[in-house]
């Protein structure tokens, strides 16, 4: 018996809407437990954001992602909206249609494999 294999598109070189991502994340006034959470958990791509350049007034669409998280500790709960967060496209280091995938990296990572 022959078996299908569903079609993936392989030259895609970005994340996509859907998509599962691990995150490195900073910037110099972020909070530390912000950064912390952001950087060891796994985050959905939600929607896809538009971004204009405040000089040119360009429009750049795939700049920016809305990533919604789980499991936010009431501490931080201040730092998103509706559990989501804007990220930029160079934040992301890992992404994947399969969050086993990423939580099998994140195990890695904390235990410096």
């Amino acid at each position: 018996m022959k078996h299908l294999k569903t079609y993936e598109d392989i030259n895609i070189n970005k994340p996509q809407v859907g998509d599962y991502v691990i995150i490195d994340y900073y910037y110099e006034t972020m909070n530390i437990n912000l950064k912390k959470f952001v950087n060891s958990s796994i985050g959905k791509i939600i929607s896809e954001r538009i971004y204009v350049e405040p000089i040119t007034q360009k429009i750049q669409k795939g700049e920016l992602y809305e990533i919604r998280f789980w499991n936010i500790p009431p501490r931080l709960k201040m730092y998103f909206e509706n559990k989501t967060r804007i990220i930029a496209t160079d934040a992301i280091i890992h992404w994947s249609k399969n969050k086993k995938e990423l939580e099998a990296i994140l195990q890695a990572k904390n235990y410096n494999l």
